[in-house]
């Protein structure tokens, strides 16, 4: 990223901090480009920051959802049921199931099976959870999750997709 020449009257505020600027023009001749400020995202080593500032330039979504989305989830006491659906699915709760997820998970996602078939031989089931199942179809949730495209880990948090 190249030195980037801004014209401010707040320099007081920026100094040490980490600024989230647009480049406008760079001249031929010129070493560096002119730009603008956009915001001040916080001081310079702060961890919080710093992982705001590493979301930002990898382009991960990490604001919380809407009020409108967040109206689209059910209660947590009602369970979807749709029985289209459910009758192409494949009913698997008598066989026992084991998640790959660590202790502690909030959304155990991902599991899988092992058994021995009708013939004898070893059946490896995969099973990811199809959370868009559950999605209403353009509603504020399903746009809003479509810009986040996957929940994205770092080493002490998470960044949900739903």
């Amino acid at each position: 990223i190249p030195k980037i020449r801004i014209h401010t009257r707040q320099l007081i505020n920026i100094v040490r901090q980490r600024l989230l600027v647009s480049i406008d023009e760079w001249p031929v001749d010129s070493l560096y480009p002119n730009g603008h400020l956009n915001s001040i995202i916080g001081p310079v080593n702060s961890v919080e920051v710093e992982v705001k500032c590493l979301l930002l330039e990898s382009g991960i979504a990490f604001d919380n959802f809407s009020a409108s989305a967040l109206a689209c989830l059910p209660s947590s006491d009602e369970i979807p049921k749709d029985e289209e659906s459910s009758s192409k699915r494949l009913d698997l709760r008598h066989v026992p199931i084991f998640s790959v997820d660590p202790v502690g998970c909030q959304d155990i996602d991902d599991t899988f099976h092992i058994r021995r078939d009708e013939d004898g031989d070893i059946e490896l089931g995969i099973h990811i959870a199809d959370v868009a199942h559950f999605l209403t179809k353009d509603s504020p949730l399903d746009r809003e999750a479509a810009t986040k495209a996957t929940t994205f880990y770092l080493s002490d948090r998470r960044f949900d997709m739903l």
